[in-house]
């Protein structure tokens, strides 16, 4: 992972440890110990001075990356496997090997929610870029999208087979924003997603499966080169 400024990049480990680099020489400035099992997940925060981290050791912790002070987050029972920061970088959502999801605000330590509803490992946590939204996905084949003002879960996306390894955020104008997942069974969609006076709408755009693109409510011009029917 890159800091902001580009001149660093961080690593983690399965010996426990977050490690900081400069790019240019390839030397190691910072060695952050704490963790004392593997961390599977990091994340800087917007102006790069602190790093959140995730770990089999069930913490979330949040190192300064000039003075490598650490605050430890306890409140998971299982180890950790995704995280990321909120826009405005006052808090911290988690993920869990069972399915957990936690709120947590960074300058209290204390956990605002937990969010409940997936069954299995969460591979991949999102906010929206206005921090009104927070979007999962999870080893059970679903996608859910969070309302981050009450903790409840606004809308789930079950159109796979496998597990969803990795999701992505597009912002548009109007209120309209565009979600996209993949999954191990090949699958990968775009999905429309609109908050209306509180409702989060969630519609289909397009969909690949087994080699097959759907488009859904879509015109296409000019298009050549195509089969005939049957062919």
């Amino acid at each position: 992972m890159h800091l902001p400024d580009g001149s660093q990049v961080v690593s983690c480990g399965y010996d426990g440890t977050i490690r900081i680099w400069e790019v240019e020489t390839g030397i190691c400035n910072h060695t952050l110990f704490g963790h004392y099992s593997a961390v599977y997940g990091i994340a800087h925060s917007l102006g790069g001075d602190e790093i959140a981290s995730v770990s089999y050791d069930t913490t979330v912790r949040v190192w300064g990356v000039a003075t490598g002070e650490c605050h430890i987050f306890i409140g998971h029972n299982t180890s950790l496997w995704s995280l990321t920061y909120s826009p405005r970088c006052d808090q911290i959502i988690s993920g869990g090997n069972d399915g957990s999801i936690r709120v947590w605000d960074i300058e209290a330590r204390a956990c605002l929610w937990t969010l409940t509803g997936h069954s299995e490992k969460v591979n991949r946590i999102l906010y929206s870029s206005q921090g009104d939204l927070a979007v999962s996905a999870s080893n059970d084949k679903s996608v859910r999208l969070w309302d981050m003002t009450s903790g409840q879960c606004r809308a789930v996306i079950q159109d796979f087979q496998g597990t969803v390894n990795d999701i992505a955020w597009i912002e548009s104008s109007g209120g309209i924003n565009y979600l996209v997942a993949g999954s191990s069974d090949g699958v990968v969609g775009m999905w429309k997603v609109r908050m209306d006076e509180g409702h989060c709408h969630v519609s289909l755009r397009w969909i690949t499966k087994k080699g097959r693109l759907d488009v859904i409510d879509a015109v296409i011009q000019d298009a050549q080169g195509l089969n005939q029917p049957g062919r």
